[in-house]
């Protein structure tokens, strides 16, 4: 089971996860762990953050404009999120006026752009930005994490 499907299995309607699945689904998440793949811990972190919201729907909406078949998704001015799922895998995401205060761990990105999310202090551990990462008008944020790899780098309004 990779990351992909079992974020795009988090975002269908038709699953419901709550009560005792949900208990089923983070005990296999945590043998998937012991399998020690590299990317196999997002799988748990994933759920952990689907169960910080009230309502499922909302968690499963997030999830499927992060999933979409292109491989490209935008956020604007969803103030009711403060982290996205870990894991992630796009060709490129674009995150404006947001209230995010951590970005996501393991997000894999070929373009990353983050405008106007004030509150934003940290990008997350294992941020791979392929190509380019544009951060213009975060002022929280105050460092970025080491080890990225990019073509380019743009940033702006940073105090």
């Amino acid at each position: 089971l990779s990351l992909q499907i079992f974020h795009l299995l988090l975002g269908n309607e038709k699953l419901k996860l709550a009560g005792d699945l949900l208990q089923v689904v983070k005990v296999a998440a945590i043998d998937i762990i012991a399998s020690e793949q590299s990317r196999s811990g997002y799988f748990y972190t994933t759920l952990l953050w689907y169960e910080r919201f009230e309502d499922e729907s909302q968690a499963k909406a997030i999830l499927k404009r992060l999933t979409t078949d292109t491989g490209t998704a935008a956020l604007e001015h969803e103030q009711n999120i403060v982290a996205l799922p870990d894991g992630l895998s796009l060709k490129s995401l674009t995150l404006k006026n947001m209230n995010l205060k951590y970005l996501a761990d393991g997000l894999c990105v070929n373009k990353l752009a983050i405008e106007s999310c004030s509150s934003l202090q940290e990008l997350g551990k294992d941020l791979q930005v392929n190509d380019l990462l544009i951060i213009r008008s975060c002022n929280a944020l105050q460092t970025l994490p080491g080890g990225l790899f990019l073509r380019e780098i743009r940033l702006e309004g940073l105090e």
